[in-house]
């Protein structure tokens, strides 16, 4: 087994475990498959959280063990990737329109995820403080 520290997902100090030879990903809360990402936590990093999800693509693994959702592979992870990249690329562009966040949360879009109907979208909207407080740095 080797641990392997990533820096990035729900929260700043995600450890993924990796199993080499069966290239099984134990990836805790750095890939949720189908699952929607929570952006409450105050370490959070939508660049970190991506960077993570291209190092799991990196390790090729063939199982991966989501922190929520069922099995996933490498097209579930890129399917993630691309959503966080989708959602800090719309607030960059609605920020460069000098937008306060609040304006941005209300012209965002967001996925749809089908499968946490109880789920709240001011929690998804917490993302949008994260990446315009990236954008700040």
């Amino acid at each position: 087994v080797v641990l392997r520290p990533l820096g990035g997902g729900e929260t700043a100090d995600t450890i993924v475990a990796y199993l080499p030879e069966e290239k099984i990903l134990f990836a805790s809360d750095v890939v949720l498959n189908g699952a929607p990402p929570y952006f409450g936590d105050p370490t959070v990093s939508v660049n970190d959280w991506i960077a993570s999800l291209e190092a799991v693509e990196a390790l090729a693994p063939r199982v991966i063990v989501p922190g929520h959702g069922p099995l996933a592979g490498l097209d579930d992870v890129r399917r993630m990737a691309g959503d966080l990249r989708d959602y800090r690329r719309q607030v960059i562009d609605l920020a460069r329109e000098r937008l306060t966040p609040q304006q941005i949360k209300e012209r965002v879009r967001l996925r749809d995820y089908p499968g946490y109907p109880w789920f709240p979208r001011e929690a998804l909207l917490l993302g949008v403080d994260v990446i315009y407080k990236e954008l700040k740095r």
